[in-house]
């Protein structure tokens, strides 16, 4: 009897286990996915503040003088130029047929062109007594990287 009374509360625990388990469970798993996109966005958000933080930087005040149009119209007419060589070193590199030494001449030229862009966005535009001599440099420079960018052309062409 006793041994009867043991298999039925076994039988009754096994069914009670199992009805248990055959339980829903979508209302749980829409609530873990809810709890992990709210975990994931206060990790990227925690991410995020991490990076701009560091980041912030101290605002200058600087006083401009009149010569802006002027140099407003010099800065265009440089970017214009510096974007137009850049455009002339990715299809010169882009040529299958160029040689080792070409290939170095244009790295240099490259290097070159992108120190003028960083001495144009670096130049401040109060410093009147520099700014002849600046104009005068940035324009022949400009214009040297120009001429030997179409040198090498006519080499990798010929």
């Amino acid at each position: 009897m006793k041994t009867k009374n043991l298999s039925k509360i076994v039988i009754v625990s096994f069914v009670m286990i199992f009805l248990q388990a055959c339980e829903s469970h979508s209302v749980n798993t829409d609530n873990s996915f809810e709890l992990f996109k709210k975990n994931r966005m206060v990790k990227n958000d925690s991410i995020i503040i991490n990076k701009v933080i560091p980041e912030t930087k101290k605002v200058e005040t600087v006083t401009k003088i009149e010569k802006t149009d002027e140099w407003s119209i010099f800065k265009t007419d440089i970017e214009r130029k510096i974007i137009s060589n850049d455009k002339k070193i990715k299809e010169l590199k882009k040529n299958p047929n160029i040689q080792v030494k070409s290939f170095k001449s244009i790295n240099y030229l490259e290097t070159d062109n992108n120190n003028l862009r960083m001495q144009l966005i670096e130049y401040k535009e109060n410093e009147d007594a520099r700014w002849t001599k600046f104009k005068t440099e940035m324009n022949q420079d400009v214009s040297d990287i120009n001429t030997d960018l179409r040198e090498i052309q006519i080499a990798i062409n010929q």
